[in-house]
């Protein structure tokens, strides 16, 4: 990626990037999801609760 942030303060996603020539398979969808769109997610799904 160019080095732009995946946060954009107006809440507008980044821009497309155009596919690749070839595929990069399941290891390289899931590295570039998490480089482009994980930074942006909560870390928390919730209140934790205690088990009991």
């Amino acid at each position: 990626m160019s080095g732009r942030s995946s946060i954009r303060a107006n809440g507008k996603a980044p821009d497309d990037d155009p596919l690749p020539a070839e595929g990069a398979g399941a290891d390289g969808a899931l590295a570039r999801f998490a480089e482009r769109w994980a930074p942006g997610f909560s870390g928390s799904a919730g209140p934790a609760t205690s088990a009991s």
